[in-house]
């Protein structure tokens, strides 16, 4: 082996070593910085003076803050980003789907009930249940009951979508209710840890920290959360404009008829099988 390769190899096991020593390090609980901005703004920190103890005992304080900063982020990073973007999200579902959507439906359904036919669904239903003859003549009318059986497929998947669309909205407030309520935690959060801090001198040195959380608040989060609600008191308007019952009255109808609907077709395929 030539002095060259004695040498190199050396170099690789002390590089190694420094590794494993750093490593070590940080999982004894020193701090595992992100950047070296952070790693600059922490060993700067005015804290001559005090205990070993007592600096560490800031810079982790310090550097919890500079975490939560971080993650606070603005309207297009972090959570600060990620709720804005929920309620973009929330607009778009009510103004483009629900509202649109649910309109649309309520208008459909209401063209479809006054089609509905009552009265020859009940005469037909109650000539299976006494098993009348072929002259019963509601039954007999299969061009009709085609029909009904047509009408009330098409209501029934009005009514799937006009209960699908309350629920996928419930889903997207929560989410977005998530987020701002864990923004509050987080500069709640940043607001205890500075005052944890205690030491004046380090204090001052951070509060462009504590003031950018302050001022993303008072700027981004609260405004978005403002519409948040804006557009939640939208969608409760236009459901009462709509009337919140009409769904209900849909599925009301459709249960109560096509199951009638049901009955009818499979008496009519028994009766046909019987007589095959």
């Amino acid at each position: 082996m030539t002095t060259f390769d004695t040498t190199y190899g050396r170099r690789i096991l002390i590089a190694l070593l420094l590794a494993l020593i750093a490593l070590c390090a940080t999982g004894a609980g020193a701090p595992a910085y992100a950047d070296e901005r952070d790693s600059e703004l922490l060993q700067s920190l005015p804290l001559s003076g005090l205990s070993e103890k007592e600096q560490e005992r800031i810079r982790n304080a310090a550097w919890k803050l500079v975490r939560i900063h971080r993650t606070i982020g603005d309207a297009g990073t972090g959570e600060t980003g990620q709720y804005i973007e929920n309620v973009e999200a929330l607009a778009r579902f009510l103004k483009r789907g629900a509202v649109e959507e649910m309109r649309r439906l309520v208008t459909e359904a209401e063209i479809i009930t006054p089609q509905v036919d009552r009265r020859w669904i009940n005469e037909a239903f109650a000539s299976t249940r006494h098993h009348e003859t072929d002259a019963a003549p509601a039954i007999a009318n299969i061009a009709r009951l085609k029909e009904q059986v047509g009408l009330f497929k098409r209501l029934g998947e009005i009514v799937r979508q006009l209960q699908a669309i309350p629920t996928q909205q419930k889903r997207i407030e929560q989410a977005t209710e998530r987020g701002y309520r864990n923004l509050i935690r987080l500069v709640e959060e940043a607001e205890q840890t500075y005052s944890s801090i205690d030491y004046a001198p380090a204090q001052n040195e951070l509060q462009w920290i504590r003031d950018d959380i302050n001022t993303r608040f008072v700027s981004e989060i609260r405004p978005a959360h403002a519409r948040q609600n804006s557009l939640q008191n939208l969608s409760r308007a236009v459901r009462q404009q709509l009337g919140t019952d009409r769904a209900e009255q849909f599925l009301q109808l459709f249960r109560e008829y096509s199951s009638k609907l049901n009955a009818i077709v499979r008496y009519l395929e028994r009766r046909d099988r019987e007589t095959d």
